[in-house]
């Protein structure tokens, strides 16, 4: 597993680096962003590394029904606690392209569990798995994938 480095760049703003690789993320401190700036923050990565934990576990049992997990879309809000200053509580929505079934639903709820990320956040990070209702002709056939 490669290491993440991180290099101070001033002014509250700092460069996560991925081992030797040339990927990188510009990070800067909520408290050092300037009005309509648009930086990840260290809690939104903490957001972005639970809805790409989730998704990966959830591609593995979409690709097994036939599913094209492209199709398929998360999003995670953040929400900041006080006292003590921490996320207080993380919302996913799933938002499928066309409507699935109850035992589809519970068994992808079953594999988020198993989550790193998740298992990860303590206990009063709450975290709550919501699912959006398709709106509209998606243009993607809804046909069941094999397997279920």
């Amino acid at each position: 597993m490669d290491a993440v480095h991180v290099q101070g760049l001033g002014q509250g703003t700092f460069c996560l680096g991925l081992g030797d690789s040339e990927a990188f993320i510009r990070v800067r401190a909520m408290a050092q962003q300037a009005v309509g700036e648009r930086v990840f923050s260290p809690t939104d990565l903490v957001a972005a590394a639970l809805g790409s934990c989730l998704f990966a576990v959830m591609e593995v049992l979409l690709e097994r029904w036939g599913y094209n997990p492209s199709d398929f879309r998360l999003t995670v809000k953040k929400e900041m606690a006080d006292v003590p200053r921490r996320i207080g509580a993380l919302t996913v929505t799933v938002i499928p392209p066309f409507p699935l079934e109850a035992l589809e639903k519970k068994k992808l709820e079953r594999a988020m569990a198993l989550c790193p990320v998740k298992k990860s956040l303590g206990q009063d990070v709450r975290v709550t798995i919501l699912w959006e209702e398709p709106h509209g002709d998606s243009g993607i056939e809804s046909a069941k994938g094999p397997g279920l």
